[in-house]
């Protein structure tokens, strides 16, 4: 006992200092020695068929793939996790399998690992089939201008149009791309503005762009009037008064470019009622035939109407009595 003491206490220094290199040695082999591990990766979809998107996810989210190469850099897969990538060129269903193999696998740069075997080998992916078209962009506005002053012309935007790629269903469904709302509360002459186009209202459909560039120019309000304007009316019936002055409101360019034939007073025959009383009865004129921004005021707002049969018949005109015949003279 006293010997085996003796054999491992003398030099003991020297003794662990050996087992120690013999430790290190064995480790430094081991980490070049080619090793065989499975490692959990995730697993990432890439669709590359414009014509469809994924839909939710897939069935796997993670692979476990079994690596292959030196120890020490098996064991640093643990820090830089390679990814294996699935690229789906071409969509066939809604519903498709894939194969999962190990070229699929991306390892981080520097690594010399390969990737031998890949559970599961499939994966089940869901599709959503997608399109796209031109859809007219509007301008939306949350305040006019000021009091007394409108806009000379309807808003000019540019582009006039957006394409829009998404879901059929919600494609189809779609009729115009909103602004976001403007203020023009402050504008008083030409104005032009780069504005958002309102992505919240469109259900995550994507857009070619983002913006637009809204124009428009605000002048001061005047008015027009126009005296002794003909009433229209349905068959059989009479206005009094026959004609009423049409006092006319918006911007001077609008105004000096409106046609004025295009006016009509009129009471339509929804606002006739099916007995008209011999005294008549008051309905309201309509201007019909005006421009966006113009509005339109007659004086007076109402006339009253009266069947043709109820008038009274005109006063016979006076006719000359006949003269006496002249008697003959006597022979």
């Amino acid at each position: 006992m006293r010997r085996l003491l003796h054999v491992l206490t003398h030099n003991w220094k020297l003794k662990l200092l050996a087992a120690l290199l013999a430790m290190l040695l064995w480790v430094v082999v081991s980490a070049e020695q080619e090793t065989a591990r499975w490692v959990e990766v995730p697993v990432q979809v890439q669709v590359r068929d414009p014509r469809w998107e994924l839909l939710g996810r897939s069935s796997v989210s993670r692979a476990d793939v079994l690596f292959v190469g030196p120890g020490r850099e098996v064991v640093e897969l643990a820090i830089d996790q390679p990814v294996l990538q699935l690229s789906v060129l071409e969509v066939e269903d809604s519903v498709q399998s894939f194969l999962l193999e190990p070229q699929m696998v991306r390892v981080p740069g520097g690594l010399a690992v390969r990737a031998r075997d890949v559970r599961p080998g499939e994966v089940r992916l869901q599709f959503r089939r997608l399109a796209s078209r031109d859809v007219p962009v509007r301008p939306q506005v949350a305040r006019g201008p000021a009091p007394g002053r409108a806009l000379a012309e309807p808003l000019q935007v540019r582009p006039a149009t957006v394409r829009v790629r998404g879901p059929v269903g919600q494609i189809e469904r779609l009729r115009d791309v909103p602004t976001v709302a403007l203020d023009l509360s402050n504008e008083d002459s030409t104005f032009r503005r780069m504005v958002r186009l309102d992505r919240e209202r469109l259900g995550g459909l994507r857009l070619e762009t983002g913006f637009a560039e809204v124009s428009g120019r605000v002048e001061p309000l005047v008015e027009r009037v126009l005296p002794d304007r003909p009433v229209l009316l349905p068959a059989g019936l009479q206005a009094q008064p026959a004609t009423v002055d049409v006092r006319l409101r918006g911007t001077r360019g609008l105004l000096a470019a409106l046609a004025l034939d295009t006016l009509r007073l009129e009471v339509t025959a929804a606002e006739v009622p099916d007995s008209i009383p011999a005294g008549g009865v008051m309905v309201p004129l309509r201007v019909r035939g005006l421009p966006r921004g113009v509005s339109a005021a007659t004086t007076p707002p109402a006339v009253r109407l009266l069947a043709t049969a109820a008038l009274p018949p005109p006063a016979p005109s006076a006719q000359p009595e006949p003269e006496p015949a002249t008697p003959p003279e006597a022979p």
